[in-house]
């Protein structure tokens, strides 16, 4: 073998190594929502969710690495019954989010209605760290509006259900920890 082929094979194997790179990145870069997320914590609200639950683990990587500071509650014993906090909690189906108000949101929540019903910015610590607020907050607040109307009625409230393609996972027949331990 000549050094060209060598070198062209070397490259070859670098360029498709790259290309195949670019479509594992994670949805949010390490630590790039963490004061959002810190922020959602501090509120009040507390994010029920089991460690089998599709729609709780996209919820999840909607923060990447700032996940660890979402106010995260585990509903699940590992035998996938539903554990003694959520069962006090009246938590029926997964993710639910409850705020400081009492009032539950079931499914995916995006991060512009996290940031309503919280009062947080959904900026990434980047933007925060420039000054800079992402556009779709200032088109959501409720003075670039129109009359009459706030970012709830244009938005949409969230009606407890799951964003499009996202079901939440319903308890239902997963039994309880006392049900599991009399079943043994």
């Amino acid at each position: 073998m000549n050094k060209f082929t060598i070198a062209g094979g070397i490259v070859g194997v670098a360029l498709v190594t790259l290309f195949g790179l670019s479509f594992v990145s994670s949805p949010a870069a390490a630590g790039e929502y963490d004061q959002f997320a810190q922020c959602i914590a501090d509120s009040g609200a507390t994010f029920y969710g089991a460690f089998w639950c599709g729609a709780c683990n996209t919820q999840k990587e909607m923060f990447g690495a700032s996940d660890e500071h979402l106010p995260y509650v585990e509903c699940s014993n590992p035998n996938r019954s539903l554990n003694a906090t959520c069962a006090q909690a009246n938590i029926g189906s997964f993710p639910t989010w409850e705020f400081p108000d009492g009032s539950r949101e079931r499914g995916v929540m995006q991060m512009t209605e996290l940031a309503d019903r919280t009062g947080c910015t959904p900026a990434t610590d980047t933007q925060l760290e420039a000054g800079s607020i992402p556009e779709e907050v200032e088109e959501l607040s409720d003075e670039a509006q129109p009359a009459g109307t706030t970012s709830a009625d244009v938005v949409g409230e969230s009606n407890g259900t799951s964003s499009p393609g996202e079901e939440d996972q319903e308890v239902g027949d997963v039994p309880t920890s006392k049900d599991a331990a009399t079943s043994s």
